[in-house]
């Protein structure tokens, strides 16, 4: 195991990453046979999965219009990890694909969206087929441009004096792009604005093994 040190790494496909996490998941079929501990032929295919929360959208803006036809999905970004550590050499970890994306940022709090992707390795498929992108969004800053099918309301109030609390429209759609959402601060001030804003999207894959 090695310890990584944050100030030395870098990361490049996306800008102002307050962290990154990533762990690989493989499923090994082992053909096993009568009288051998050894397995007559063992295969595997396994996934690589990461992500990365920025402040704002990490100037990322992505098109999620989804495969039509036969064709590899587009909803990828070019992001490598480079990690610097005590104890040890480690290797750049790539995430492409990108699974998921949400948004959250509260009054007097930059806003701060987070990445999901899930790549293949060992067995790679022929074609990875991009799903229409689905999700949900409320507030302003978030990012999703998309057709809202259904509205409903979210809110919270408390008693006391003046017994304050929020209450918003929630929207539930689906999404055709992210891009630009709203870190909130004031560039002249140096101050966070009131603003709230909150977003969840998913982006669904089928990989296809054989054509």
């Amino acid at each position: 195991m090695a310890v990584i040190i944050g100030f030395g790494s870098t990361i490049t496909g996306i800008d102002h990453v307050i962290s990154a996490n990533w762990t690989a998941s493989v499923a090994p079929e082992r053909l096993w046979v009568i009288g051998s501990q050894t397995p007559y032929a063992t295969f595997s295919t396994g996934t690589q999965q990461g992500t990365i929360t920025t402040y704002g959208s990490g100037n990322i803006s992505l098109d999620l219009t989804p495969s039509a036809g036969c064709v590899e999905g587009t909803a990828k970004l070019d992001i490598t990890i480079t990690p610097s550590s005590c104890g040890g050499i480690l290797s750049p970890v790539e995430l492409h694909s990108l699974t998921s994306y949400t948004y959250s940022k509260q009054a007097k709090s930059p806003g701060q969206c987070t990445y999901s992707f899930q790549d293949y390795i060992g067995k790679i498929p022929e074609v990875n087929l991009q799903g229409i992108a689905t999700g949900d969004w409320s507030g302003t800053g978030h990012g999703i441009t998309g057709s809202s099918d259904m509205t409903g309301k979210e809110g919270n109030v408390q008693a006391g004096f003046p017994g304050t609390g929020r209450a918003l429209d929630k929207f539930f759609g689906i999404v055709t792009a992210i891009g630009g959402a709203d870190v909130g601060i004031d560039s002249l001030t140096n101050t966070v604005n009131t603003d709230e804003g909150a977003a969840n999207c998913t982006i669904p894959w089928t990989p296809i093994w054989k054509l």
